[in-house]
């Protein structure tokens, strides 16, 4: 347990945080392994870009969510102004949106996925579970990517701003659900691709 805390754990004070588990009880000890995760506000953070934000993410989150090589090249380019609610969306899917796609129970509802999304990034955000199949047509490059050996189309999306609207204020996050390693993989994350069409 220490040696997984170790690893996963990227709390500066490392060396506090071993002398504190040596001394705590195996229970203890379990519920740190279980928490390491706990989401740091933003606001604490010195991301100053969306390519920072998606770094951070990464190395937190590595083991939850992925990022496709063109994402982490629009996100360079990327003109959207909310930093902090996009850092809240990915980190929600990271972490309570991943849980209840890999867990669903029994009564689950894709109205839940949409209501955890808005809570998490104070309604900047919504979830929509698939694309209409005319606009995954006319933007195969956008919606569709090569993933381990796989082809994935990436139907679910995070959405904000009118697919029309002020590019500042528009984004579209478009991700796919891994199942045989539970994982969440982002293949786009820029303004919508319909925008440079209509302009």
């Amino acid at each position: 347990i220490k040696t997984e805390i170790k690893i996963k754990t990227d709390d500066k004070s490392n060396d506090n945080l071993e002398k504190i588990i040596e001394n705590t009880s195996i229970d203890e000890k379990e519920i740190v392994v279980t928490n390491y995760k706990s989401k740091i506000p933003f606001e604490d953070l010195n991301l100053n870009n969306l390519s920072e934000v998606t770094e951070y993410i990464l190395k937190r989150y590595g083991d939850s969510i992925n990022f496709t090589d063109k994402v982490k090249k629009q996100t360079k380019k990327c003109v959207f102004e909310n930093h902090k609610q996009v850092y809240n969306a990915l980190t929600c899917l990271a972490t309570s949106f991943l849980e209840k796609l890999s867990n669903p129970s029994e009564n689950w509802h894709k109205n839940e996925l949409n209501d955890l999304i808005k809570t998490e990034t104070d309604s900047t955000f919504e979830y929509a579970p698939r694309h209409n199949k005319v606009v995954v047509n006319a933007f195969p490059k956008d919606y569709k990517i090569e993933y381990e050996r796989e082809t994935l189309t990436l139907h679910k999306h995070l959405k904000c701003g009118a697919g029309y609207g002020n590019k500042n204020n528009m984004i579209r996050i478009c991700f796919e659900y891994v199942k045989k390693n539970n994982k969440i993989v982002i293949g786009f994350m820029d303004t919508h691709p319909g925008y440079f069409i209509k302009k």
